[in-house]
């Protein structure tokens, strides 16, 4: 009688987990507090012999002051990274979903492509990428902007990376779902490229702005594009006359 209590009480125990886990995946692609035309799923597949990258990236765009809608729709607590995202700010958020034919554990998420530099990736507003760990889901290493102009006056990332390996170890293994993954900006949306690293297999949206190709990253209004393009003349101009 003892051991069938303790078998039962496991099972419940795993299938609550389950639960759990299935509860926290695929919000973003149905939130209906999303921008619309700025939310669903990409599916990232490949292979060689019996290796098998399956996962879905789930991504929504919710518009300035829309994110605690967001939060209250699935009953989620506020927390600290939350709350510093500043009202007139777009939210963009993404989350790693594995399959069940995925084999492998993934190890990085990139978003944004080194191939845009010659367009600004957005005015990040002060809030680095960051994670909304759900129950059952897993919380990146490491959440960074990269790119080439980082620390340079007046320019801004090409993308932003979390990193799901602490030391030698992955954290984000097959069958699992990441936290909600997500940075602010004041710019809104246009497509550009992701790519889903499980180190020996890669997987990569296309590149280029075409809908149903990409994720969303933040690019800047035309007025401040005018204004970096004023920006670039005149320093080339400045260049010329001082040229012997």
């Amino acid at each position: 009688m003892a051991s069938r209590k303790l078998t039962w009480a496991l099972t419940a125990g795993l299938s609550l987990a389950l639960i759990s886990v299935a509860a926290n995946a695929g919000i973003l692609a149905s939130s209906t507090n999303a921008m619309g035309a700025w939310q669903g799923s990409r599916n990232f597949v490949n292979s060689a012999g019996p290796m098998v990258l399956d996962v879905n990236l789930d991504f929504a765009v919710f518009a300035p002051g829309t994110l605690g809608l967001f939060l209250s729709e699935y009953s989620i607590t506020p927390t600290a990274e939350t709350n510093a995202v500043p009202g007139s700010s777009y939210v963009y958020a993404y989350q790693i979903i594995t399959n069940p034919s995925d084999t492998e554990d993934i190890l990085q998420l990139t978003v944004g492509s080194s191939a845009f530099s010659g367009v600004l990736a957005g005015t990040v507003d002060g809030l680095a990428p960051a994670t909304l760990v759900l129950p059952g889901t897993v919380d990146a290493a490491l959440k960074a902007f990269q790119g080439d102009d980082i620390g340079q006056p007046g320019l801004q990332p090409t993308s932003a990376l979390w990193d799901f390996v602490s030391g030698s170890t992955a954290l984000l293994n097959a069958g699992e779902s990441s936290a909600i993954l997500f940075f602010s900006s004041t710019d809104g949306p246009v497509w550009d490229s992701a790519m889903v690293n499980a180190g020996l297999l890669v997987g990569q949206s296309n590149f280029g702005n075409l809908t149903g190709t990409g994720v969303p990253r933040p690019s800047p209004e035309p007025a401040s594009l005018f204004l970096i393009g004023m920006g670039a003349a005149l320093l080339g101009g400045r260049v010329r006359r001082h040229t012997p």
